[in-house]
């Protein structure tokens, strides 16, 4: 009877760590199920990733394109807006060379027979009575 009592001990032990390994082994499946759905969607999160920064890229490349592009034009604008200034200062320098001249009065009319330039010793002097 003892060896009985024994038995049905042992027994009892052995049913209990059995539930206790199958309860183990399911949970181990669901771990296992839930590290491989880990697993992906950080492969996923890899590859969107990849995908994100050779699109920052792209996008960074776009704009050092637009970017130069901008400079070029300013500095065509530049070139342009100086030249449109040159051009205007010569047509106003002939404008007013020759169609504004001052006005004299009477007493303060040039001399045309007065040279511009002097008597040979290398002194220009005006031959007008402007002062």
């Amino acid at each position: 009877e003892h060896l009985q009592q024994t038995r049905d001990v042992v027994q009892k032990e052995y049913d209990n760590l059995s539930d206790q390994l199958t309860t183990l082994q399911n949970t181990l499946k669901e771990e296992k199920i839930a590290l491989s759905s880990l697993q992906s969607e950080n492969y996923d999160l890899k590859q969107k990733e990849a995908t994100g920064l050779n699109e920052l890229e792209e996008t960074n490349k776009d704009i050092a394109k637009l970017e130069k592009q901008i400079d070029e034009k300013k500095i065509g604008l530049e070139k342009k807006n100086r030249k449109s200034v040159t051009e205007e200062s010569k047509n106003d320098v002939k404008g007013s060379t020759a169609d504004q001249r001052p006005l004299l009065s009477s007493n303060q009319e040039s001399r045309p027979d007065t040279p511009l330039i002097g008597r040979g010793d290398g002194g220009a002097k005006c031959g007008c009575n402007i002062l």
